[in-house]
C-alpha cells in the first residue's frame, strides 16, 4: 500500500504546482493591470485585497493620523435598502481579530473591485483548473504514445502489483516479471490516438480567457487569423467594458479619499499591459488586403 499512496502523493503534488504556479502567474498580472499612486501602503497591497475579497477599506485608525488599507470583515457589514454597505468593519492588516472601530461612509472609503464587489480571484481559479486538468490531459496522452501498453490480470490481489509495474514501464523502467502471461496476465497496446494539438488550442484558450477577465488585452494567433476585423474590434470593446468598469471603481474610491480623508490618490491603467492587438486586414485569413 505504501507505493500506491506515494504515486497518489506524487500526483496530487504535481496537480498542486501546477495550481500553484499559474495562479501566481495571474495574480502577478493581475495586480499590474492598475497602477496606484498616493496610496499609504505598498503599490500592491489594494490590488490584492480586490483580487481576493472584492472590497477593501481605507480608513485613520483611532488615536493615529496616518490612513491605512485593511480587509473588510464582510460578516460585519450592516446595509440599506439598495444594498450598499452603511456600517462596517476592518480586519488590521497583521492579525486576524476584528477593529472594533466602526467605519462609516462618513469617516472611511470602500473600495470596490466591481459593481457587485466581486473578487477577481473565483473565477481564475475556476479556469486554472481547467488549464491544469488540461496540462495532465497532455502529459497523459503524451505517455500513452511513449508506453502505449496496458495490462489485464485474472488475479485481483496481484492488481497493485501490476499497476506498480505499469507505471515503471511507463516511465520506462525495466519490468521482471514472472507469471503465466497466456492465463494470468497480459498486455494489451492501447491505441490512443495522438490529441496533444487539440489539448494545446483548448489551453491556449482557457489562457485567452483569464487574461481577458483580468483586463489583459490578448487575442491567441490561432484565433486571430480566423477573425473578421470587426469581429475582433467587439472582442476588444467587451474587454475594454470590464477592465474600464473595474477602473471606475477605483476612481470612484479615490474621489471618496479625497473627500472624507483628505488624501491625494489616484489610479489608472497600465499601458503597457493593455496594449491594442486588433489586425490591421479584413479579411478572414487576417492578411493585409492591398491598397
Amino acid at each position: 500500500m505504501s507505493g500506491k499512496r506515494k504515486r497518489v502523493g506524487l500526483f496530487d503534488e504535481l496537480r498542486c504546482q501546477l495550481t500553484d504556479g499559474l495562479m501566481d502567474r495571474y495574480r502577478q498580472m493581475a495586480y499590474n493591470v492598475f497602477v496606484w499612486d498616493g496610496m499609504p501602503c505598498p503599490r500592491r497591497y489594494p490590488e490584492t485585497m480586490l483580487f481576493s475579497e472584492g472590497m477593501a477599506t481605507v480608513f485613520v485608525p483611532e488615536g493615529t493620523d496616518t490612513p491605512v488599507v485593511a480587509r473588510v470583515a464582510t460578516e460585519s457589514i450592516n446595509r440599506n435598502w439598495y444594498g450598499e454597505p452603511v456600517k462596517w468593519r476592518a480586519v488590521p492588516v497583521a492579525g486576524n481579530l476584528f477593529s472594533e472601530q466602526v467605519l462609516t461612509p462618513e469617516n472611511a472609503v470602500l473600495m470596490r473591485n466591481s459593481d457587485t464587489y466581486t473578487p477577481t480571484e473565483p473565477y481564475v481559479r475556476t479556469l486554472v483548473e481547467q488549464l491544469v486538468n488540461t496540462e495532465l490531459t497532455t502529459r497523459m496522452n503524451m505517455n500513452a504514445q511513449k508506453m502505449p501498453f496496458y495490462f489485464m490480470s485474472e488475479d485481483g490481489n496481484k492488481a497493485l502489483q501490476n499497476k506498480n509495474d505499469f507505471m515503471d514501464l511507463m516511465e520506462c523502467n525495466p519490468v521482471f516479471i514472472k507469471t503465466d502471461l497466456g492465463s494470468e496476465f497480459q498486455v494489451f497496446v492501447s491505441n490512443a490516438p495522438m490529441i496533444c494539438r487539440d489539448l494545446m488550442d483548448a489551453y491556449n484558450e482557457y489562457d485567452s480567457r483569464i487574461l481577458e477577465y483580468i483586463g489583459v488585452r490578448n487575442l491567441p494567433v490561432e484565433k486571430k487569423e480566423r477573425m473578421l476585423v470587426d469581429e475582433v474590434n467587439v472582442n476588444m470593446e467587451e474587454l475594454d467594458l470590464g477592465v474600464r468598469g473595474r477602473l471606475e471603481q477605483r476612481r470612484i474610491a479615490c474621489d471618496a479619499m479625497a473627500d472624507v480623508l483628505d488624501m491625494d490618490v489616484s489610479v489608472e491603467l497600465r499601458l503597457d499591459s493593455y496594449r491594442e492587438t486588433v489586425p490591421t486586414g479584413d479579411t478572414e485569413s487576417g492578411e493585409e488586403e492591398d491598397e
